[in-house]
């Protein structure tokens, strides 16, 4: 696992402390996971747009609407499942 991989794991284990059981612990992800191209190109974090300037809410807005669509596909296809 590398140093990127473990703090990833280390932002995930406050809200995995909260999950019931070991499958829904299984289930957290960050939500950059589910746009395709970020988890392609190992960048899962969202910008801090606070230190961006104007833009960087833009930005911000941009990927998280990226991996909302994402994470609909990802509902819609396990319901169909």
């Amino acid at each position: 696992m590398s140093d990127r991989e473990r703090g990833r794991e280390h932002e995930r284990a406050p809200v995995k402390a909260l999950a019931p059981d070991g499958v829904a612990r299984t289930k957290v992800r960050l939500l950059r996971e589910f746009d395709l191209a970020s988890a392609e190109a190992g960048d899962l974090d969202l910008s801090d747009p606070y230190y961006e300037g104007p833009d960087g809410f833009d930005v911000v807005l941009d990927q998280i609407q990226a991996a909302c669509a994402g994470l609909l596909e990802h509902v819609q296809a396990s319901e169909r499942a």
